[in-house]
């Protein structure tokens, strides 16, 4: 896929529609995704979709089965107060 062919997809839309997506189907894969979602992407726009979709599909699954990073705190930094 060449960088020009993204360019004109919404990737916040493509983020959103793939999450909401998860959201009703805890137990889907992304194969089941990519066919449900890509056809709402007429072909001859964007003929490798699904490859999109899936890519969208683990990194939204990443993000939510990725635990936060854990900082410890300064040694140098002031104690807070109490609030």
């Amino acid at each position: 896929m060449r960088s020009r062919d993204v360019d004109k997809i919404d990737q916040s839309a493509l983020r959103a529609v793939v999450s909401d997506w998860i959201d009703k189907h805890p137990d889907g894969t992304l194969t089941e995704m990519a066919d449900d979602l890509k056809k709402k992407y007429p072909a001859s726009d964007q003929p490798d979709m699904a490859v999109m979709i899936r890519g969208e599909g683990f990194a939204e699954l990443r993000r939510r089965t990725t635990p936060l990073p854990v900082i410890p705190p300064d040694p140098a930094a002031p104690p807070r107060a109490a609030r």
